[in-house]
């Protein structure tokens, strides 16, 4: 159990798509004292059962049988950071350094840190590192 991440999609990993349905470990490590390479924001939804009120709405439940639309969504991004992320390259190779207070399973990757901070503090911010392979 190395602290690295491994894509579930064919094709290397890098910096533009560790994100996207990874799977890995993550060891504790001090938080970057520079600017974050990136930003991730809370995501909200708002559910409607009237969709001319809104444009751009997504389907939540269809009733496939009748083609009827039951509940409609449309997912808008908040002022509220998630998660911040850096990018770097030691002799070990290319790392990614994520500081959150959210782990496990995040969006489609399952993200596991290699010490469990929850029995202390379930919801504390960390910065944990990882090697992208």
């Amino acid at each position: 159990m190395n602290n690295s991440i491994k894509s579930n999609l064919h094709g290397e990993i890098n910096f533009n798509n560790f994100f996207m349905e990874s799977r890995g470990y993550w060891k504790p490590c001090k938080k970057p004292k520079r600017k974050e390479d990136y930003v991730s924001k809370t995501k909200k939804f708002l559910f409607t059962d009237y969709p001319e009120n809104f444009s751009h709405l997504k389907i939540l439940v269809q009733d496939i049988a009748s083609n009827r639309v039951e509940k409609y969504y449309i997912q808008y991004e908040t002022d509220e950071v998630s998660s911040m992320y850096w990018y770097g390259k030691d002799h070990k190779g290319f790392y990614v350094i994520r500081f959150s207070n959210h782990w496990g399973r995040v969006a489609k990757c399952n993200w596991q840190r290699r010490t469990d901070f929850n029995q202390t503090a379930p919801d504390a911010w960390r910065a944990c590192k990882t090697y992208l392979s």
